[in-house]
Order: structure tokens, then C-alpha cells, then sequence
């Protein structure tokens, strides 16, 4: 790749900005967006655009705040996340429980059977109204994390 092509230039840009970033939350084993088990690490401010920024003057830096931190987090928080810009934490993980909210919106109402309603019927069937109720708690538990003691915990 020639020096003067805007890839090149764009890649360096990324080497330099990624020096810039912290790594924080380093003991924690769960995604600090919704509280699954950790898969991979976030930039809560993307790479992609503090590439563009010129992180060598104090100003810059200090006005992202929390944004140059690299966090634990799940796959699908930082896939919902994509390249959207975030100061913080807290509104990084706002936006992304919402996204939860709206996307599994159907799942999050599901109704919940109770077990007398599940001896009634077949084992296939009791077998794929299970597994919804699981998946529900632990999209329930993802649009609430953190939360209070009420929060059930099933992993």
C-alpha cells in the first residue's frame, strides 16, 4: 500500500488514536451495557472517528470525558453500538438498552405460562415455551442491567 493513499493514511490515523485509548473495567467478565458475559472489548468512543480527532491537544481529550475507554462487552452491545459516538458510559448504555427494547419488543411480551398451563400440553411444545421464557428473562435482565435485587439471574 502506497504512503500516500488515504487508506494508509486512515490506518495510521487509527494506530495513533488507539494509543490513546484506556482500558478500563480490566477484572470485569460481563459486558458493562447489559451484564451478559464479556465476549469482547468496546471503544465507547469508536475507533473510526477518534481517528479523525486530533487527540494530541488536552482540549480534545478532556471534552470526551469518558469517551477514550476501552470496556468489556458482549458482541451484540457493540454490534448495536456500531460506530455511534458516546461520551460515556451511562449514555452508551442507554441507547443501546432501548435498541434491545425496540428490537425484542415482541419477546418482552411474551406471556408467561404457568406450570400447570405446562403439564397440560405436549413435550415439544412445553420444551419451545420454556426456552422462550428463558430467552425472555434474559433479555429482561439485559434492558434492566443494572438493576435492583428484583433482577433474576439465570447464567
Amino acid at each position: 500500500m502506497a504512503k500516500g493513499s488515504g487508506n494508509y493514511t486512515r490506518l495510521k490515523n487509527i494506530r495513533i488514536a488507539g494509543g490513546h485509548y484506556e482500558k478500563k473495567f480490566r477484572w470485569v467478565n460481563f459486558c458493562v451495557y447489559c451484564g451478559q458475559p464479556k465476549e469482547c472489548l468496546d471503544h465507547v468512543f469508536p475507533l473510526s472517528l477518534a481517528s479523525g480527532l486530533d487527540l494530541s491537544r488536552p482540549s480534545v481529550k478532556q471534552e470526551l470525558f469518558q469517551g477514550l475507554n476501552i470496556v468489556p462487552s458482549c458482541s451484540s452491545c457493540n454490534r448495536i453500538a456500531s460506530d455511534y459516538a458516546f461520551i460515556n458510559i451511562r449514555l452508551k448504555r442507554q441507547f443501546i438498552q432501548e435498541r434491545i427494547r425496540k428490537r425484542y419488543l415482541k419477546k418482552l411480551r411474551a406471556v408467561e405460562w404457568t406450570q400447570e398451563e405446562l403439564s397440560e400440553i405436549g413435550y415439544n411444545l412445553k420444551s419451545q415455551i420454556k426456552k422462550l421464557n428463558h430467552n425472555r428473562i434474559i433479555l429482561e435482565n439485559r434492558v434492566m442491567w443494572p438493576a435492583s435485587s428484583k433482577t433474576k439471574r439465570i447464567y
